[in-house]
């Protein structure tokens, strides 16, 4: 009766016991699984939380407790860990922006060439021209990151620049400021030169005459614009994707371009047929001259032959008179009589017996053709 009193007292005791024995191995395995878990977490801390890696088309700007150390643009590198040091990468490769002044129905309106809309401020967008008409144009720039410190310094955007531009609140008022960060800088600079640029031309430059040249002012003063904040940007390019009237406008736009179209070749035509007619002038003016130039030097050297014949002729004349003379008036009787078909010779003599000598069979008139000894 006792010893059964003993063990009942005793069975307590011994649960008791070993329910503290598991108790312990469990805070020991615990314990132990609490140790390696730290203990990663400080070897990923030191080692893999202070690695840099740098992808290809970036640069990592290593800062120390939020100060500028370095920038490095390829391979790993390891610095300690944060709070002491951290990294910001920034995107260097070709970026690409869009910036439009177009209307928001005509945006949704594709296809359509007429229509009696009026324009919206705040949710269309348009330029005014120096003329005082309205247009609308589409532009893409391309620009790069060429000094990642300057770009991180001067740009008040996300805290990663990888990240698309955020709403920045301002945290004591909680009233929002805006969208800032590089794209939203860039697009109101775009905008502001590209509004500047179209103040100061007309429609008819714009639309027809000069869209490169207008396009090359909007691109230098881009350039100029984004060299005065000294960013780390540098522009690539500027395409002026298109530049159009107003919607409702646009039909009457598009015949005074088919009406220039015609003018243009009009004059074009009038222009060939300038240089035609100037070249055709010019050749017939050179046969002239040419003619001119031959006549010339046949004259004058006929002039010069029967000078030289005259002088002969004279000299001749001076030592016998007579005999010059008598040669002379035969040789223009013969040129005479030779022009005549028919001649009669009749004596003026006052002889009883004239006679009259008829030329039955005339010499037949030689052609110039005609060699002088086929007779």
């Amino acid at each position: 009766m006792d010893n059964s009193k003993e063990k009942r007292a005793l069975e307590p005791t011994g649960l008791f016991d070993l329910g503290q024995k598991a108790l312990i191995r469990l805070s020991k395995a615990l314990f132990l699984m609490m140790v390696v878990i730290i203990t990663g977490m400080l070897i990923y801390y030191i080692t893999a939380s202070g690695l840099c890696s740098v992808k290809p088309q970036e640069a990592a700007i290593v800062l120390r407790f939020g100060k500028y150390v370095t920038t490095h643009t390829e391979g790993w590198h390891w610095y300690p860990p944060a709070p002491i040091y951290s990294f910001v990468y920034v995107q260097t490769s070709q970026q690409r922006l869009d910036v439009s002044f177009e209307a928001l129905r005509e945006r949704q309106m594709v296809g359509v060439e007429t229509g009696s809309t009026n324009l919206v401020p705040g949710s269309d967008f348009y330029l005014l021209t120096g003329d005082s008409n309205i247009i609308h144009t589409s532009w893409r720039t391309q620009y790069r990151v060429t000094n990642p410190k300057k770009y991180y310094e001067a740009i008040l955007g996300p805290k990663n620049p990888l990240r698309p531009d955020q709403v920045q609140v301002d945290p004591i008022t909680n009233v929002t400021q805006g969208i800032r960060g590089p794209e939203t800088m860039i697009r109101n600079i775009l905008g502001s030169v590209i509004l500047k640029t179209t103040a100061s031309s007309k429609v008819d430059s714009l639309l027809y005459e000069d869209k490169e040249a207008y396009r090359n002012e909007v691109t230098r003063g881009l350039i100029a614009e984004i060299a005065k904040i000294d960013a780390g940007i540098e522009i690539d390019g500027l395409q002026l994707n298109q530049v159009q009237p107003p919607l409702p406008t646009r039909k009457a736009f598009s015949e005074v371009t088919e009406a220039n179209q015609i003018r243009g070749t009009l004059i074009e035509q009038a222009e060939q047929y300038r240089v035609n007619l100037e070249n055709d002038t010019q050749v017939q003016a050179q046969l002239i001259r040419s003619y001119a130039e031959t006549y010339s030097t046949k004259v004058v050297a006929q002039v010069e032959s029967e000078s030289i014949y005259f002088k002969n002729i004279y000299e001749q004349y001076k030592d016998n008179p007579g005999t010059v003379l008598t040669a002379l008036y035969n040789n223009t009787l013969t040129n005479v009589l030779s022009a005549v078909d028919e001649k009669y010779i009749i004596s003026s003599s006052g002889d009883k017996h004239r006679q009259v000598r008829l030329k039955i069979n005339p010499e037949p008139k030689r052609t110039a053709v005609e060699p002088e000894g086929a007779r």
